[in-house]
């Protein structure tokens, strides 16, 4: 469950940290902060989550979020990416292959698909949308928003303060979502019954 802050404690959280005059910073540009925050966030290439989306007949509609897949899985079983769509017969799912926002699993097969990928964090658009970055960082958001009301405000000193918070908390962030991956591929390497299909496809 997402507990950040929505967009608008942000807002507001900025507003009472930045001890200025409310009316320096607009609302719009507190905003944009925030959104351009994200970007940089987004930057850090690290994000990772796992979806299950339910594939019909071999069709699978992906995440909007999705910047890069890193495995797919069908029944407890790692699928092998393919370049082409092919014909292969079978039961069950051994490859997929991806163009556009649409996958598609070979041979076809309706049922749960569980997709693990990389995302990038989505710009905040509505007072009740949260940051989608792990719970508890929410806090860099707002050392980021108050230090460019500073430095837009000419408070150089102030901005440096704060992107040193900044900084620091993204780093902490870095680690925590290495240490995230690095407990993923170990257990990836660990678990005998995800194994990968044992049949090498010769056109990948």
């Amino acid at each position: 469950m997402n507990t950040n802050r929505t967009l608008q404690e942000l807002n507001d959280a900025i507003k009472t940290e930045m001890q200025l005059d409310p009316g320096l910073i607009s609302d719009a540009e507190r905003k944009s902060f925030i959104n351009n925050c994200m970007a940089d966030l987004g930057s850090i290439g690290l994000f990772e989550k796992t979806v299950t989306i339910v594939a019909l007949n071999g069709k699978v509609d992906l995440p909007d979020d999705l910047v890069t897949i890193i495995d797919v899985m069908y029944d407890n079983r790692y699928l092998t990416p393919i370049k082409r769509m092919i014909t292969m017969s079978g039961d069950k799912p051994l490859g997929y292959t991806v163009m556009y926002n649409k996958m598609e699993l070979f041979p076809p097969a309706s049922g749960d698909v569980d997709i693990f990928y990389a995302y990038r964090p989505s710009p905040l658009e509505i007072d009740t949308d949260r940051p989608d970055i792990p719970n508890g960082y929410d806090k860099i958001i707002v050392d980021w928003g108050v230090a460019h009301a500073h430095r837009k405000n000419g408070n150089i000193g102030l901005y440096r303060e704060y992107m040193g918070g900044y900084n620091e908390g993204k780093s902490e962030l870095i680690n925590e979502l290495t240490r995230r991956y690095n407990t993923r591929v170990t257990l990836q390497h660990n678990t005998e019954y995800m194994e990968s299909p044992s049949t090498p496809f010769d056109f990948i």
